[in-house]
Formats: C-alpha cells, sequence, structure tokens
C-alpha cells in the first residue's frame, strides 16, 4: 500500500470511531423516551408469526 492510502484509511478509521462515539455520546445524554400507544395484539402476533409461515 501507498503511504497515500494508509493516510486516507487511517483518517477513515478515526472519523469512524469519532462517529460511533459521538452516537454513543448522543444515545447516553439523550435517550429515547418510551411512549405508550394503543396496539392490536392480534396484528402484532400476525405480523411475528408470518415469517415463519413461509418457511413451511
Amino acid at each position: 500500500m501507498t503511504l497515500k492510502r494508509e493516510s486516507l484509511i487511517g483518517i477513515i478509521d478515526t472519523v469512524d470511531r469519532l462517529e460511533r462515539w459521538t452516537d454513543a455520546l448522543l444515545a447516553y445524554f439523550l435517550p429515547l423516551k418510551p411512549q405508550a400507544t394503543s396496539a392490536n395484539i392480534k396484528d402484532i402476533v400476525e405480523g411475528v408469526l408470518a415469517p415463519l409461515h413461509q418457511k413451511k
């Protein structure tokens, strides 16, 4: 590998690490708040079981 290519790979790796670190900080400081909603349990169960029925 050339020095230029190695430098670019190093920069990309560093940016990726910073992005993961930033995402982790945001998730910690701004956690998602659960919001209760009404749902039809039958629709939920059918949605979960649908992929299983396709495998038969």
